[in-house]
């Protein structure tokens, strides 16, 4: 009876509402945006000599729709399909030219950002979405992968004349006996500088010995600049904290962390036509020569734009246990207006040598990139390029054979 009783006043508070002409809904405007993106790719990348080349054709599409709710709520959302065209699907079964469903598209983004809080007040965002800052060496969405990176969280930002300011907290892992994975983090961005200063930590909670299995602590810098014709972008990052290294005894030993992150570049721009900038720079990261033994020294970034940085080969798209040395030249040219040439020359190294059981090895190889990108064709933005990666030998679990890599993509962004 009381059941009944609450439903009734429920439906008395709508039918008054609806009886007075009360809106139920605020205004809202509706915003849509989409993308369609192809790519063919050509590669043989295992560098032995028995060639296993694979061509293979992969598809990204988005659709997103935003809601402007009276001036101040956005809600936005987008799904996202990707696949590689004629492959299978999460249960093992082709899906093209059959009757199967690939039940394949995911929620890519879905948050709720209100703008003001209180009038000229922070911002707040929850729910699932891309992060990106600076040049993306730290934290970026890798918009390169087919899926690309997004988190799940919260994020307050405030705005102000010369500083703006964001406090996050990203979920990595939930578990329900709260063995969790998080970063709670500050990012500060001095716009007029062309400087940001940033500090988060990282945090696992399996548990070992009564402990986190890693308490990791990051602080660093990014900094753009320009001077004539000249500009630089430097990102520097240290962590530090412990990480748990193996078990003694039954006892859970803990080592300290402590590695670093170094990347600089500096170009000019050549006052000449077509347009031209060179550059060179160094991708630096520290590594352990005895892994567990003596603290963890080697620099783990888990969260940055991999393809936009240590050549197109991906090769070296995440952190190796000895660190790594890219010194690297480039070159960007715009003959005409719509039509840009890239072009690098990638030379790696470990930062700490490699024992292969006869000699100890830095040297890992040569990398040639090229790139070409056009929006000559109306509606569409069309590029390709290609990689050439000559291994120093047999080192570090590479073949000694020179790989290679292709690609063509084209690309349709639309919103209304």
């Amino acid at each position: 009876m009381c059941r009944i009783s609450g439903i009734f006043k429920v439906l008395s508070v709508f039918l008054f509402l609806f009886g007075n002409g009360i809106p139920l809904f605020a205004e809202t405007e509706l915003h849509f945006d989409g993308e369609v993106r192809f790519r063919s790719e050509i590669e043989d990348k295992d560098l032995i000599p028995v060639s296993n080349r694979s061509h293979f054709y992969i598809l990204r599409a988005r659709v997103g729709v935003s809601a402007l709710i009276d001036g101040n709520t956005i809600a936005y959302v987008q799904f996202q399909d990707s696949r590689i065209l004629g492959g299978k699907n999460q249960y093992g079964e082709y899906q093209s030219g059959t009757l199967n469903d690939s039940k394949n598209v995911d929620l890519h983004q879905g948050y709720l950002l209100i703008k003001e809080i209180w009038k000229n007040g922070p911002s707040v965002k929850a729910g699932r979405f891309e992060v990106n800052y600076g040049n993306q060496r730290v934290f970026g969405s890798n918009d390169w992968d087919n899926v690309g990176r997004a988190w799940e969280g919260v994020m307050l930002s405030w705005q102000r004349p010369f500083i703006g300011i964001d406090g996050f907290f990203l979920k990595l892992r939930e578990s329900n006996d709260n063995r969790d994975m998080d970063v709670y983090g500050i990012y500060s961005i001095f716009d007029e500088l062309g400087l940001h200063l940033f500090g988060f930590y990282e945090y696992n909670n399996d548990r070992a010995g009564g402990r986190n299995t890693m308490d990791r602590y990051n602080t660093g810098l990014y900094l753009k600049s320009k001077y004539a014709n000249f500009d630089f972008e430097t990102n520097i990052i240290y962590q530090f904290g412990n990480m748990f290294a193996y078990w003694a005894s039954d006892q859970a030993i803990y080592e300290d962390i402590s590695a670093y992150l170094l990347a600089f570049e500096t170009g000019y721009t050549l006052s000449i036509y077509p347009e031209t900038r060179v550059a060179v720079g160094i991708d630096y990261t520290s590594g352990d020569l005895h892994p567990t033994i003596d603290g963890f020294s080697a620099y783990r970034g888990n969260y940055y734009s991999a393809h936009k940085f240590r050549g197109y080969f991906d090769e070296y798209d995440y952190d190796v246990c000895r660190g790594l040395v890219d010194l690297y030249f480039y070159t960007q040219i715009q003959p005409a207006k719509g039509w840009s040439f890239e072009g690098a020359c990638h030379s790696f190294r470990l930062d700490e040598p490699y024992d292969s059981g006869y000699n100890s090895h830095k040297k890992l190889g040569i990398e040639f990139d090229i790139k070409g990108t056009t929006r000559q064709m109306a509606g569409v933005l069309l590029e390709g390029g290609m990689s050439i990666f000559d291994p120093a030998g047999e080192i570090y679990g590479l073949g000694s054979e020179t790989g290679y890599w292709l690609y063509g993509m084209i690309t349709a962004n639309f919103e209304k």
